[in-house]
């Protein structure tokens, strides 16, 4: 502790991190790993190396570690060095995958990163980083390995010449502002918490992914909505998670988390600082109308999401108090993040990103949403800790949610909310027996119709 560069305190983000590791003492949470496969040989990999080395000596977020033990409060210490030494290079020219070092890198090492490389031909290399997110997050991880493969200066010194994470540890001491307070109590106000149904007590204590794709012909209809609406993918799909959690709860408000860059809100914007900036922000779309149009209720939507994201940089627990009747403890349950990984690079590069992590690599939430667009159309997973959340009503919420992307793309400005069916022709079929006729139903949420039946029903005092 003595020798060191700088030593501060966690921000809120790698608090959460910390207090899960330390809490449920799994090795592999927020452990995060990148695999990229490059055109060159053993002298490219000695100048990539090399390079390496620059990096570490000039990102302090490469240098740090975390302390926690018989300390008042867990510190972050930026080292003066550290071992900037890749594993041994692997051999596989004669076939089959390289057998990584795959071991989790635990929050107590002095080093919270690690670099491997293996041979696939004479002229091929495949790269695996491993990396613990308490130190960076995957705006830094994009950053760094563009800097590392670039083949000019001008990536590495743009990474020299920005302020150390510290800065935006400081900014975040900050108290919250009156203005802030005000949007969040406001923002908040008649949200209802959704409550998944628990799992079993016999159920696992890990991971399970669900995953899900969408034609491409899905994703250019919500391109097209996306840009008659002057709004973008990401609310799209936010809404889509919106709707399916209303089906679910029955709730008119709902709310759920997503993830921000943390940079773009400060001044001037924090863009190439290396460190965990990223965020966890509740959202918390208008409530439901059935006979609102969809350029309406997703212009109040994204107007919103985007005050909530300038307003963030708290604690989930922060933001939930300031709400008029304060939210319980894990009012949050579900998350919803864009994934993936495209580095800008100038040399022929394969690159991919997975993750094993707890539940996913910004929370330790009961279940949270992965997604994706590409070539192949809109895909990723669901990923629902199985001791936390029932599968079957994790597979619901992902059919829901599948509908609601499905009925969008199809979907123009002026389509009414109630006119997004999101019930699959079997569960149509169990709510119709319990309707009558003369009913007039337009497609709304399941607890409405299952409360207008008890209403009509002769025991309806008793229900």
């Amino acid at each position: 502790m003595n020798a060191a560069d700088a030593i501060y305190p966690l921000t809120p983000l790698q608090l959460s991190m910390l207090a899960y590791g330390l809490r449920e003492q799994d090795p592999n949470a927020y452990q995060v790993v990148a695999e990229l496969t490059i055109s060159g040989d053993e002298r490219m990999l000695e100048r990539l190396q090399s390079r390496w080395a620059k990096l570490v000596a000039a990102c302090p977020a490469l240098r740090t570690n975390v302390v926690w033990e018989d300390l008042d409060e867990p510190l972050q210490v930026v080292l003066p060095s550290v071992s900037d030494r890749w594993q041994p290079l692997l051999d596989v020219r004669d076939g089959g995958e390289p057998p990584w070092h795959t071991t989790p890198i635990p929050l107590s090492a002095e080093r919270l990163w690690r670099w491997q490389a293996a041979r696939r031909t004479d002229d091929r290399l495949s790269l695996r980083f491993q990396f613990h997110h308490i130190i960076l997050d995957g705006w830094s991880m994009s950053l760094l390995i563009d800097a590392l493969l670039a083949t000019d200066e001008g990536p590495l010194q743009k990474l020299r010449l920005a302020p150390p994470f510290e800065v935006v540890v400081e900014r975040l001491q900050d108290p919250m502002s009156a203005a802030t307070s005000a949007f969040w109590r406001d923002y908040l106000e008649g949200v209802e918490p959704v409550e998944l149904p628990v799992a079993r007590a016999s159920s696992p204590a890990t991971v399970k992914r669900l995953p899900f794709a969408l034609h491409p012909s899905i994703l250019n209809g919500l391109s097209t909505l996306a840009t008659a609406l002057r709004t973008t993918l990401s609310t799209l799909v936010h809404s889509a998670w919106a709707l399916a959690l209303m089906e679910l709860s029955g709730n008119r408000r709902v709310s759920f988390g997503i993830t921000g860059s943390g940079r773009s809100r400060h001044r001037p914007p924090l863009s190439a600082v290396i460190g965990p900036c990223i965020e966890t922000v509740p959202l918390a779309p208008p409530a439901w109308d059935g006979e609102r149009r969809l350029k309406d209720w997703l212009g109040v939507f994204a107007k919103g999401q985007t005050e909530a994201l300038a307003h963030g940089g708290y604690s989930l627990t922060q933001l939930g108090e300031q709400a008029d009747e304060p939210m319980p403890p894990g009012w949050l349950s579900t998350l919803v993040v864009a994934h993936g990984f495209t580095a800008q690079l100038g040399l022929e590069t394969d690159a991919s990103v997975f993750e094993t992590l707890s539940v996913t690599e910004h929370s330790d939430l009961p279940l949270a949403v992965l997604w994706v667009q590409d070539d192949r159309g809109l895909h990723g997973s669901l990923l629902l800790r199985q001791d936390r959340v029932e599968q079957t009503t994790a597979e619901r919420l992902r059919t829901w949610f599948e509908q609601a992307l499905t009925q969008l793309a199809a979907a123009t400005p002026y389509t009414r909310l109630g006119a997004l069916d999101l019930l699959s022709p079997r569960e149509h079929e169990h709510l119709d027996a319990l309707e009558e006729a003369s009913v007039d139903v337009d497609a709304s949420l399941i607890a409405d119709r299952v409360h207008g039946h008890c209403l009509r029903s002769p025991a309806h005092l008793a229900l």
